[in-house]
């Protein structure tokens, strides 16, 4: 069984086992063995049904799988999603205790829907330098992580050209999670160097100040899909699904609005000139990102 959404399987009306995404083999030679009938009659429920039912053979095997029962979770993912989610924590606690000033500018969420700029040291920071690169790094990793944990609840939001690969082994699932991660760290340098030129045509001096404000509303961003695909990961319910995509074009649009209100309060441009600027930064980045990752 091959599912992209939660069901149930049903043998006599009686619940024979959940299904949750991914694949979960039976054995279909022994079925008259374990239902102690030669015609079972099978039934499978979802409230998803309207979006398609197939059947046929996927593949045949010899292995002898015993009948699956209970909540069947990918082992493989299992692995890739406890280990890897603590490595990141361990990351972002070491650069903490390491480069303290930069993390706490980072991670203080108040400052986000603070409209006044203060003289911090993020906005003074090369893409480049240190620590700036460290905390860029570990962003992108946690936004692969993110993405992998997100498609694996549900494969039928994000775009699958970007999960091409075996994703069924703990090396495949990896090096899924390396390429996001990498692609991810491209888009960060992609949208610092739009900034940089955008900065020069529109004639603002607020290069730092605006990618800082970027990053660290992405960082945040990250943490709340990863917080909620955590809370999917331990009790999968198909609304989680649909508040983690919600929340996260919500709060990207909030986030344009937060650069557009403080960038207001720190030139002396006229609004039109920033609505162009912020078009050639920021809405015309993100209507390319969401095609790219939603498809």
């Amino acid at each position: 069984l091959i599912a992209t959404r939660k069901a149930y399987l049903f043998h006599d009306r009686q619940l024979l086992l959940e299904i949750l995404p991914g694949t979960t083999y039976l054995p279909i030679d022994s079925l008259t063995k374990v239902l102690g009938k030669s015609n079972p009659w099978l039934t499978i429920y979802s409230e998803y049904l309207a979006d398609g039912l197939h059947t046929g053979i996927v593949e045949n095997t010899a292995d002898n799988v015993p009948l699956a029962t209970g909540k069947q979770k990918d082992a493989a993912f299992n692995n890739f999603f406890i280990l890897f989610g603590v490595v990141l924590l361990i990351g972002f606690v070491s650069l903490r205790l390491a480069f303290s000033d930069v993390f706490n500018q980072y991670a203080a969420f108040l400052r986000i829907i603070d409209l006044k700029t203060l003289d911090e040291l993020i906005y003074k920071l090369r893409f480049f330098g240190s620590p700036n690169i460290y905390f860029q790094i570990l962003v992108s990793l946690l936004v692969g992580w993110t993405l992998v944990a997100f498609n694996h609840s549900d494969p039928t939001v994000l775009n699958q050209e970007l999960f091409k690969g075996e994703m069924d082994s703990f090396s495949g699932y990896t090096a899924t999670w390396l390429k996001l991660s990498l692609f991810s760290f491209c888009l960060l340098f992609l949208k610092y160097t739009i900034i940089y030129i955008s900065s020069a045509l529109f004639a603002f001096n607020s290069v730092n100040i605006h990618y800082a404000s970027h990053l660290r509303l992405v960082f945040w961003l990250a943490i709340l899909v990863g917080g909620f695909s955590i809370l999917n990961y331990f009790f999968y319910q198909s609304a989680i699904i649909h508040v983690i995509f919600i929340a996260t074009l919500l709060l990207s649009a909030i986030r344009i609005v937060l650069i557009f209100l403080r960038l207001l309060r720190i030139t002396s441009h006229t609004v039109l000139h920033l609505l162009l600027y912020l078009c050639a930064t920021e809405i015309i980045p993100f209507v390319f990102i969401y095609k790219l990752v939603i498809g």
